[in-house]
């Protein structure tokens, strides 16, 4: 029988969690009402196609967080791991350790056919709803960093205009 998380989609609360990072521990709770939160659940630390999308998400990193979204990395690991990966590729945002794929699964980011380990991308608004929804069983199809800069863009605030006295 399926869960509400099998369904998970863009419309949906994002679950909750607290998890363990190379900044300390995270809580998503914790950016409600202040940032938005672009999720990207890796396969494993040790995956290079991984390591390649968390390096395209720092060059990324101060356009994204100018629109008021933080960047988050969740993986299948230890914390050790975690700091492992962002020490190595100089990642300034939090690297999670999601050890019993706990997390994972209340995304629904799961093996496929029990062997393959989905990677994932998530966007989730200041209210703690997913705007964007993005699973795949290909390590290179985990990220679409495109269609997720789309997003953030999208709903980012309106910068304040200027009004020309004349």
């Amino acid at each position: 029988m399926p869960t509400v998380h099998d369904a998970l989609e863009a419309g949906a609360i994002a679950p909750g969690f607290r998890l363990p990072s190379n900044t300390g521990d995270v809580d998503i709770a914790d950016y409600r009402g202040k940032k938005g939160v672009v999720l990207y659940f890796i396969r494993e630390f040790g995956c290079m196609t991984c390591q390649y999308h968390a390096s395209t998400l720092v060059k990324a990193y101060a356009e994204i967080q100018g629109t008021g979204f933080e960047i988050l990395v969740i993986g299948g690991g230890s914390t050790a791991d975690a700091v492992k990966m962002a020490q190595r590729l100089k990642i300034p945002f939090p690297v999670l350790a999601d050890g019993d794929r706990s997390v994972y699964g209340k995304y629904n980011v799961v093996k496929a056919f029990a062997v393959i380990q989905k990677s994932a991308t998530f966007v989730v608004d200041l209210d703690g709803k997913v705007v964007y929804a993005h699973r795949s069983t290909s390590p290179s199809g985990g990220l679409n960093l495109g269609e997720v800069m789309a997003v953030v863009r999208k709903m980012a605030p309106a910068s304040p205009t200027t009004e020309v006295m004349g």
